[in-house]
């Protein structure tokens, strides 16, 4: 019967419209329980300040894989406990923020400009680039978020109506980074004020997220966007106030004294009646006689009265003019209140800094950029900064070389992914099955061609994550189903392949090799090189393998690169051990089957791999 690689995990689950995407299944080594236990922590706020870890290996080793893993883990047992009302306080779970290496860092290393800059918009010091591409990508990152978020409520909505089109629209406002109006508008149309978008209604009647969940997110994204749109324009805010003050004082006094005003009245009637007897000496009849008195006693009255006017004035004014800095000069008290803001909202970002091993002499330049970054990389941020084994050693050998230095201790821990050779065997062992309906004695077949199958590829691995990941796909046709039959994986040279990794796993499993293991958990790939050292030369069928310590220090400084720290002394003596110790077993394959039939009973069923033609694989001289 075929075997099935069945590498597909968590379909199926999911919360309504919040459906988990499958995705393939996932090899977790110690070093992803080392992650997973540092950001549960993070995001639990159970730790203070930040934490930042430098995860090495070879290329395709896994290293974005591992923080996918982890952070998607912890993603989605957050939501499902959303809603399902597990969650008493507020709920927050992680979120990637991908960052890249060679954008991020640059050959000189400046310090951040000052906001009395002339041109602090146009200053490219390092640290303050570095700045920048966290603001952006902090952004682009949560507003996908919120944009995802906001689109599976929408479908939630009974009627949709025009809720699908109106999150369309969201999306293309995010992109221009929308002012707090805006956003406030869009989630009062959708009516999340208060329970926001970010997660799941919880199920009636349990409170499971803040009553002003809502409001978080708005608040969060809008600060977020602030911070945007100082990295990616110029923008200005203007705020005047002006005070003006002004009075005015008028005095007017009209006449005069009592003795002027009866003087000017008397002279009025003396004009008027000189006028009168004038006019009388001259004719005139008694109309016109009267008239002329009254008119001329009037004028005299008027042309002789008097007006007094006096006027103070007094102004005073004052302008204030506030103009709010926007240059990215503040982007280091900026970039940490938006985090905060996005922490409260329920969302928590993980950088991840990838391809650092595209850049010369990686290792001195990230320490440089987190001493001029040390208070957002160490104090309000959880960095995963991805390198390759070549950095990893070299930041060893900094280490080692002076007391303290800023790579001891920047990092809350150094990871360097090697996979145990028991840790992958148990993994594919998982994703293989087979047809149930066969016989008893075909299901015996099946299962031993199922475990050569498994050992197999692990040992032709060596036990590298994508070389494990290539070799199934290799196997495979498009239904997921091993080419080989039961019996091309029961001959003989699958037999001694599986032989070989049974050996190596035993040696893996040794108390004297777990007791040193931890001890000095940084010399495992050193072990895993050293025991899978000899499988290149079986492989070409060379007749003879010798090795002794100068050959497997010469070794061992190829597998590490330029710039790898030499293993010392002890430890070459350990390897050297080990290995001999791997010979034994291939020497006589018995003594794997003792190992395993007297071991746990999940080691047993692998005994019935050995092959029976043969009781060693290799013959050594004394």
């Amino acid at each position: 019967m075929p075997i099935v690689i069945d590498d597909i995990e968590r379909v199926g689950r999911g919360v309504g419209p919040w459906t988990i995407p499958a995705r393939r299944a996932f090899a977790k080594s110690s070093a992803y329980w080392v992650l997973r236990r540092s950001l549960n922590r993070y995001v639990a706020r159970q730790t203070a300040g930040g934490r930042s870890f430098l995860i090495a290996g070879h290329r395709g080793a896994g290293k974005t894989a591992l923080v996918e893993q982890v952070v998607n883990d912890m993603r989605w047992d957050a939501i499902e406990s959303v809603a399902a009302g597990g969650v008493v306080d507020a709920p927050r779970r992680p979120f990637i923020v991908k960052l890249h290496g060679p954008s991020l860092i640059a050959p000189t290393w400046g310090s951040l400009p000052s906001k009395d800059s002339e041109d602090p918009q146009s200053v490219t010091e390092p640290a303050h680039r570095a700045l920048i591409q966290i603001t952006l990508a902090l952004y682009r990152a949560f507003a996908q978020e919120i944009g995802s978020g906001f689109e599976l409520h929408a479908q939630a909505v009974v009627p949709r109506t025009d809720h699908l089109e109106f999150a369309g629209q969201l999306q293309l406002e995010l992109d221009q980074a929308p002012d707090p109006a805006t956003i406030r508008y869009f989630w009062k149309r959708l009516s999340r004020l208060n329970a926001g978008v970010l997660w799941p209604d919880p199920p009636a009647g349990l409170d499971g997220l803040p009553a002003d969940q809502g409001v978080r997110e708005v608040v969060a994204l809008a600060t977020a966007a602030q911070a945007f749109r100082v990295c990616a324009g110029k923008p200005s805010q203007t705020e005047a106030n002006s005070d003006a003050f002004e009075r005015e004082i008028e005095a007017k006094t009209t006449g005069g004294l009592d003795f002027k005003g009866a003087a000017n009245k008397l002279m009025g009637v003396v004009l008027g009646v000189g006028a009168s007897a004038l006019a009388q000496a001259n004719q005139r009849s008694l109309t016109e006689i009267i008239g002329l008195g009254l008119a001329t006693g009037l004028l005299s009255t008027l042309a002789l009265n008097w007006t007094d006017t006096r006027r103070t004035t007094r102004k005073r004014a004052r302008d204030y003019t506030f103009i709010r800095d926007f240059s990215v000069a503040t982007l280091d008290r900026e970039l940490p209140l938006a985090i905060d803001r996005i922490k409260s909202a329920g969302l928590v970002p993980v950088f991840v800094v990838d391809e650092l091993d595209k850049i010369p002499q990686s290792a001195v330049k990230i320490a440089e950029l987190l001493t001029q970054l040390k208070h957002i990389v160490t104090d309000f941020g959880f960095f995963c900064f991805l390198t390759d084994r070549d950095c990893f050693e070299a930041m060893g050998l900094a280490i080692n070389a002076s007391a303290y230095p800023v790579e001891h201790t920047v990092f809350s821990d150094r990871l360097l992914i090697t996979y145990e050779p028991p840790e992958l065997t148990e993994h594919l062992r998982n994703l293989t099955r087979w047809d149930d309906s066969a016989g008893s004695e075909e299901k015996e077949i099946d299962r031993r061609a199922q475990r050569i199958l498994v050992l197999e590829t692990v040992l032709r691995a060596r036990p590298h994550f994508i070389d494990v990941t290539r070799r199934l796909a290799r196997a495979c046709d498009v239904n997921d189903q091993v080419r080989a039959t039961s019996d091309d994986l029961n001959r003989p040279h699958c037999e001694l392949a599986a032989t070989f990794q049974l050996a190596i796993q035993l040696v893996f499993e040794d108390p004297v090799t777990r007791m040193r293991l931890e001890e000095d958990p940084g010399i495992l790939q050193h072990l895993v090189d050293t025991l899978y050292w000899p499988v290149g030369a079986w492989e070409r069928e060379e007749a003879e393998f010798e090795y002794d310590e100068d050959r497997l220090r010469t070794y061992l400084a190829a597998r590490g690169g330029a710039g790898s720290t030499p293993p010392t002394a002890p430890t070459l003596s350990f390897l050297l051990d080990r290995l001999s110790a791997l010979f034994d077993y291939l020497e006589d394959t018995t003594r794997i089957s003792a190992r395993l039939l007297s071991g746990a009973d999940a080691n047993k069923p692998w005994a019935t791999v050995l092959p029976t033609f043969t009781s060693a694989l290799v013959s050594r001289d004394a």
